[in-house]
């Protein structure tokens, strides 16, 4: 038992309380550190918060001297090593922060990336005795097992040098080389004596391994029972280095990094990663990092900065590989108001970002989640989501409430910011048009190209299959394949499902529509033009008055070429994918398709405001409206019809086409239907050159159409009149017989004429009227006779009869039955009228009526007879 030799103190005790030793501190720390790429991305992260444009790792595989060192101990240190070099330089701060474990000096920096510097501890994966030398001047030495340095104790466990000249280096000079003081010529420049540069010594021997209190732990990649030897690691450095492009997108500083590998006097560049910003991209970042500073609880006013990063790779034996980025940083919701409430836990700030990718020869992409570097989650988005997350103890996964009962602020945090990168999402999605797409293109495959690159970041709402998609240009083929996989939890699904919330209620300009103009190109070498066409883009809005909606672009067949009309006379049809329509319709935005009961009433309703007609006047010829010839009218017809309910023979537009341009006649001309001028159906139109219009296009008669669109029998009668006044001589008009008529007309003609008359349905039909009216009936001695003569032709059927000869002699007409096709169509029933009006040479009685009749009529030039 101690007494103190006081009275007062007599009962003063002896020092007692919990304790931890710092290597198990440390080691428990690593259980959440995997050793793995996270080990690079943390050093990453520190030189970013560091604000830091360059960061050089630099694996130093030599052995220095050990003469001239610090201590016994640190002989220990003097063999390979790993640098990691950055062009910072430690404020005071860092370096009071860097020695408080756990905490460091980044809580109240708002531009710093990590969670209170802890990641730092990831060195001792690798190193007992990690150090710094900052700008040259002042040397850091952490040393938690007390070992290593002189008077390192439990309460100060490590050392700091400063002022550092010639002399110490000189007292010291086997550290020299260590530290890269040595001036090899193949060093980097920038690297001796300015920024700030960490060596951590490898544990590479077993001994070492013996020594240390620090264990690997069970996650660790390289499941490592054996020393840590240079070349060994040196495969894993090259690794995780190439799995580490992905780190820069939502960096805020780094712009450079570099994997650097020294053996004896060599250096070698192994790898070398530079982020090059585009444009204003500089400008930018540093207005929105302005804003994340200004962005407080009393001022939480939103931002937004987007810009374009272009990625560089080089590695050996490779060459460069050069990709495109868009990146888009932003703090708060923009979909609120401009003032915001946010709850900010331990003074994290509601940031996040998004990056997609614009290079299309990217294939196989699928998005990862970021809490500013990669963590091991992949999103199943089109893009990489970034965001100021609360993660669990891990820093591998989200935070996750433990009870469903209690409040949880952080759950209620990522909620709430995942909210704001929807929002962020959907901007994206309207800002960055330019960067995929041209005002125009004089190629349809280079247009195709741009527009499946911006649709493809659009997510997807499903589990789509992977599909392919080939743009072939001038100098190579890009194939882009977008394999879209499962996502991996409910959050990023509703996500996706809020982004396409957001442009419905903002009625965003997403949908691309083409128009095509032909231009006259004279070249200098030919005399004749050559049409150029310009595919010109406009975007428009998901929902728009009228005329202007925009329609999706159906899957039925044929539709590719209907489009084509619809789009010539000005109606918008998307060139965005089906699927994007399914999507919107998955959160109840409904957007019209090109069917055809949509593109009817669509054509219908709109038709005067489309440039159906050229010359804004209806009816017009064909060639002068969007349609250029019959064959197009016709597929658009056909399109637009379906089975009539009430016939499923005949076919019907889906609803009554009375007042639409949708008549094509056999004029050429386009015109609207009239329930009050029908029209003829008929095959024989090309008869009546002179009345054309008033029947349908013969190219037109294929096709079902309902009968009720055009004249019916028992409603033509007028119709057939007016026709038949246009196109017969007057002279055959209204008379018993007309002499010598075949001098009106032309023989094939009059046979074409009595063709239609006995075969087409409504012109048989009124034939006996026509024949009572019209002086049509065509006798041997060319002269017409009416159904009003009292005096008709015979019909015979065997024309060397010898009375035919003597009744011809006296002037008995007989019926011309060649010309009206009486013998090669006797079974033809219009014919009837005419066997039952004209007597036939076998009725004996009605020949001699015809007799007395003729005598009567011409007694004495029959006499002279």
């Amino acid at each position: 038992e101690v007494y103190s030799s006081k009275e007062d103190d007599k009962w003063a005790g002896v020092p007692f309380g919990q304790h931890e030793e710092l290597t198990q501190r440390i080691q428990n720390i690593l259980r959440d550190y995997p050793f793995d790429v996270t080990f690079l991305k943390e050093l990453l992260q520190n030189a970013d918060d560091a604000k830091a444009t360059k960061m050089y790792v630099i694996l130093d595989k030599r052995h220095h001297g050990k003469e001239r060192v610090i201590s016994e101990e640190w002989k220990d240190l003097q063999g390979p090593a790993l640098l990691v070099w950055n062009d910072s330089i430690f404020s005071e701060k860092d370096i009071q922060g860097i020695q408080q474990l756990g905490l460091g000096s980044k809580r109240s920096d708002s531009d710093s990336i990590g969670q209170y510097g802890i990641g730092f501890n990831v060195v001792y994966h690798v190193t007992d005795c990690p150090s710094f030398v900052s700008n040259g001047e002042t040397l850091c030495i952490l040393d938690p097992h007390c070992r290593y340095v002189p008077k390192a104790d439990h309460k100060k466990p490590g050392r700091r040098f400063e002022k550092l000249n010639s002399g110490f280096w000189d007292d010291f000079s086997d550290l020299k080389s260590a530290y890269l003081q040595d001036d090899l010529p193949e060093y980097p420049k920038e690297i001796v004596n300015k920024g700030s540069l960490f060596r951590f010594p490898l544990r590479h021997t077993y001994q070492l391994m013996k020594k240390s209190k620090i264990e690997p732990t069970e996650e660790d990649s390289l499941n490592r029972k054996t020393p840590l030897r240079a070349d060994y690691f040196e495969k894993h450095l090259t690794k995780w280095v190439s799995q580490l492009k992905e780190a820069f997108f939502f960096l805020n500083h780094v712009r450079e990094f570099k994997l650097l590998v020294i053996e004896s006097d060599s250096v070698r560049t192994q790898f070398c990663y530079e982020a090059a910003m585009i444009g204003d991209a500089e400008k930018s970042c540093e207005e929105h990092n302005q804003k994340v500073k200004e962005f407080t609880a009393g001022s939480a006013t939103p931002h937004i900065a987007t810009y374009c990063l272009e990625l560089v790779e080089t590695s050996k034996p490779r060459k460069k590989i050069k990709e495109k980025w868009l990146i888009q940083q932003g703090i708060g919701d923009i979909k609120e108001d401009e003032m915001q409430e946010w709850k900010f836990i331990h003074r994290v700030k509601p940031r996040h970002g998004l990056a997609a990718p614009l290079d299309p020869l990217l294939k196989d992409f699928t998005g990862s989640v970021f809490c500013f570097l990669p963590l091991p989650i992949r999103s199943g988005l089109p893009v990489h989501v970034n965001g100021n997350f609360i993660l669990d103890s891990s820093r591998r996964a989200l935070w996750k409430p433990t009870s469903s009962s209690h409040r949880d602020e952080r759950d209620e945090w990522n909620k709430k910011l995942l909210k704001a990168i929807s929002s962020s999402y959907a901007r994206l999605l309207v800002h960055c048009r330019s960067y995929f797409t041209k005002h125009s293109y004089t190629t349809e495959n280079e247009l195709e190209c741009s527009i499946d690159g911006y649709y493809s970041i659009f997510p997807s709402l499903f589990q789509p299959k992977a599909t392919e998609s080939h743009c072939t240009t001038s100098e190579q083929t890009i194939v882009m394949a977008r394999k879209t996989p499962q996502y991996e939890e409910g959050t990023w699904l509703n996500l996706a499902r809020d982004v396409y919330i957001c442009l419905s209620s903002q009625n965003a300009k997403v949908l691309v529509c083409v128009e095509v103009n032909i231009e006259e190109i004279e070249e200098e070498t030919m005399s004749s033009s050559l049409a150029k066409s310009q595919h010109v883009v406009h975007w428009h809005k998901l929902k728009d008055d009228g005329v202007n909606q925009v329609h999706f672009s159906s899957k039925r067949p044929g539709s590719k070429d209907i489009e084509k009309i619809l789009k010539c006379m000005g109606m918008n049809v998307t060139c965005a994918p089906y699927r994007i329509l399914k999507y919107f319709k998955e959160v109840e935005c409904f957007l019209p398709e090109t069917k055809p009961e949509t593109v009817f009433e669509f054509y219908k309703t709109y038709f005067a405001d489309l440039h159906v007609s050229f010359t804004d006047e209806i009816p017009c010829l064909i060639e002068d409206t969007a349609f250029k010839d019959a064959d197009h009218f016709m597929k658009f017809s056909k399109y637009l019809l379906k089975k009539s309910e009430n016939n499923e023979k005949e076919l019907e537009f889906p609803s009554s086409p009375i007042g639409c341009p949708l008549l094509l006649t056999a004029d050429g001309y386009l015109r609207m239907f009239d329930d009050e001028a029908k029209v003829i159906a008929s095959k024989y139109s090309a008869i009546f050159q002179g009345s054309l219009n008033s029947f349908l296009c013969h190219k037109l008669l294929n096709i079902c159409y309902l009968k009720s669109y055009f004249l019916a029998v028992e409603d033509c009668e007028v119709a057939l009149n007016a026709i038949l006044n246009d196109e017969l001589p007057e002279e055959l008009y209204g008379c018993e017989v007309v002499p010598q008529a075949d001098q009106y007309f032309d023989k094939k003609w009059f046979e074409e004429l009595w063709e239609c008359l006995t075969k087409d349905p409504l012109f048989s039909h009124h034939l006996p009227s026509i024949l009572k009216k019209w002086s049509l009936l065509p006798t041997q001695s060319n002269d017409f006779y009416s159904f009003k003569s009292s005096l008709l032709p015979l019909i015979t059927d065997d024309e060397t009869c010898p009375v035919i000869a003597v009744l011809e002699k006296i002037g008995v007409p007989f019926l011309n039955q060649e010309f009206i096709g009486y013998k090669s169509d006797s079974e033809n029933s219009a014919l009837e009228c005419v066997r039952q009006s004209c007597p036939h040479i076998s009725d004996h009685k009605r020949t001699l009526q015809n007799l007395l009749h003729l005598c009567c009529e011409n007694f004495a030039k029959l006499a002279d007879k």
